[in-house]
């Protein structure tokens, strides 16, 4: 009886569809669309995020500042404190302002010279001044 079990066993592997190079090698034609089509999908998603980012900021207290939280990323800084507390340098480079200032300087296009020359005069003109460099 094991023998007969074990036999059929083998005919049922033997004959499934499973072991025919032609389905195996549609599948994995199948599985490397699929594949191709999430990675393109990633990358959508990525350009769209970066075009369009969702930030839905917290206002959230400490002591005597009033941060703001994006909870999308966990990212924190400074949006309200006492004017004594403005004038120190270490306050002014975690402000909000400084910290968006920084990002949007960071994100801007390098490519040509006129470029580079305006992410410049941001930072100089602008990120400088505003965290306290």
């Amino acid at each position: 009886m094991l023998k007969a079990i074990l036999l059929l066993s083998l005919f049922v592997l033997l004959d499934s569809d499973d072991c025919d190079p032609q389905k195996q090698g549609a599948k994995i034609r199948s599985l490397e669309a699929d594949v191709k089509q999430l990675k393109a999908d990633v990358i959508e998603l990525k350009q769209k995020q970066k075009a369009t980012p969702e930030h839905h900021y917290e206002l959230r207290n400490g002591g005597f500042r009033t941060f703001r939280f994006d909870p999308a990323t966990g990212d924190t800084c400074i949006k309200l404190t006492t004017p004594a507390d403005w004038k120190r340098k270490e306050t002014k480079s975690q402000s909000c302002d400084c910290v968006d200032l920084r990002e949007q300087y960071l994100e801007m296009p390098r490519n040509t010279e006129d470029e580079r020359q305006a992410a410049q005069n941001l930072y100089n003109l602008v990120v400088k001044d505003a965290c306290g460099s």
